[in-house]
């Protein structure tokens, strides 16, 4: 069965579910501080495609953060809207340097994220991440989130560790590339 599109590129017609290729799966067996690096990422794909589920009971926070290439520069930014009950709110924050690209709820109790990594190989361009996060914990609701990696170096690894905390056992992060 092949996998379903979904995600930023699949509502915008940016693939179709023949053209989703698994790349790797990690599933955490413990507490982990450090996260999972994905590294030695093939330049083939056009668009990646990160895919979180996370049923833990007791996190101690919620955010995923992202690093491409092991760079800790002041090259990543990021803006949010989130949805709560009938409360709306944005923001932006920027020049992130060791934080990387900060995801809220990727890592949240009984939360899942859908991660695309747009044109990541493209030389020629910066990368953007667009995300839509749900939760059931201390941010209850929808998060439609992107970043900026303001770098135009090919992305080969990636880093999703948790912004603060740990994440447990469980914990399921898939990465795909997308053809087009």
């Amino acid at each position: 069965m092949a996998p379903l599109p979904l995600g930023i590129l699949a509502l915008s017609g940016g693939g179709v579910a023949a053209a989703y290729e698994l790349i790797q799966t990690h599933i955490f067996t413990g507490t982990s501080t450090a996260g999972v690096t994905f590294t030695n990422i093939s330049q083939e794909y056009k668009h990646l495609q990160l895919r979180v589920t996370n049923s833990n009971s007791n996190p101690t926070y919620e955010a995923m953060v992202l690093k491409f290439n092991g760079d800790n520069s002041s090259v990543y930014n990021n803006h949010w809207l989130r949805g709560e009950n009938q409360n709306v709110t944005t923001g932006w924050s920027g020049s992130q340097g060791t934080s990387g690209i900060v995801l809220d709820n990727a890592y949240a109790q009984y939360a899942s994220a859908v991660i695309d990594i747009t044109d990541y190989s493209n030389s020629n361009k910066n990368t953007s991440v667009q995300a839509i996060t749900g939760a059931n914990f201390r941010y209850s609701g929808i998060l439609l989130q992107s970043g900026l990696y303001d770098s135009t170096t090919a992305v080969s690894s990636i880093l999703c560790s948790p912004f603060l905390g740990s994440v447990t056992a469980g914990t399921r992060v898939s990465i795909y590339g997308i053809k087009g």
